[in-house]
């Protein structure tokens, strides 16, 4: 007895060390606490290429490509849930949206294709009317598409902010591809006026011959697209500029975790 009473202290000192040892490995191994989660939450199973190449499609198809995600400054966590969102659908859907993804090319050929005929010519009969048709069923053949990806795109708006919601309306229906310009809403006038002050750019920037030439060039363009953004439509120019290099990096490291190729 005397000799537990001596070694007692020791005995609760080492107990407890081994419950708090304990409690830290868990913490650390369970899911959500930031600390290791190899045990909990095993990688992505790797994709084929060809599963990789449909899943960046369709990102493309709603507006959500590599570039209109970092537009929207997610961090890690969301960019990897967005990715994620969008992968597990089209696991879901992946044989429907490969028939309408289909649909959509083959009557876009039919059009590319009468379009080449009655440009080199002669003329037929009746090919106007073809055109119009191939056109029509186009224009529908893209509205089925579209309808099909509402689901999609109703789960990855349920991940973003009131104001990121915002931003990917505006990407939906850019300006342009390049960013951040695609970013911003712009009105038809706007639209008009950007397109030719961005044209006078590029022939100035072509011409330029010099240092001194190419920074005027685009000393213009920033001075003509400022008199035509609104003072908003400027912020968000400028703070696409902060926080690119951040959203880069957490949209980078989204794709090559969720898409990884095996």
């Amino acid at each position: 007895m005397r000799t537990l009473r001596k070694h007692w202290g020791k005995m609760v000192g080492a107990f407890l060390l081994l419950v708090l040892g304990g409690t830290v490995l868990w913490v650390e191994t369970r899911p959500g606490t930031g600390g290791s989660v190899a045990f909990a939450d095993p990688p992505y199973t790797p994709l084929t290429r060809v599963d990789r190449d449909a899943i960046v499609r369709l990102m493309e198809d709603i507006s959500l490509d590599r570039d209109a995600l970092i537009a929207l400054n997610p961090n890690s966590t969301q960019a990897e849930s967005i990715v994620s969102t969008i992968r597990t659908w089209r696991t879901n859907n992946a044989a429907s949206i490969a028939s309408y993804q289909s649909t959509v090319v083959q009557k876009a050929a039919a059009v590319d294709d009468l379009k080449r005929q009655i440009a080199v010519g002669p003329a037929q009969a009746g090919q106007d009317a073809a055109l119009a048709q191939a056109v029509s069923d186009l224009v529908s053949a893209k509205a089925s598409y579209r309808i099909a990806l509402a689901s999609l795109e109703s789960s990855v708006n349920d991940l973003l902010s009131v104001s990121q919601r915002t931003g990917w309306t505006a990407l939906r229906s850019g300006f342009s591809q390049s960013m951040p310009l695609r970013l911003v809403s712009l009105s038809d006038a706007q639209r008009m006026d950007l397109g030719r002050a961005y044209r006078r750019y590029q022939l100035r920037h072509a011409a330029a011959s010099t240092d001194e030439d190419r920074s005027a060039a685009i000393t213009a363009w920033d001075t003509e697209r400022n008199q035509i953004l609104t003072a908003d439509q400027q912020t968000i120019w400028s703070t696409y500029n902060t926080y690119y290099a951040s959203a880069s990096s957490a949209v980078a490291g989204a794709i090559s975790t969720v898409l990884r190729v095996g």
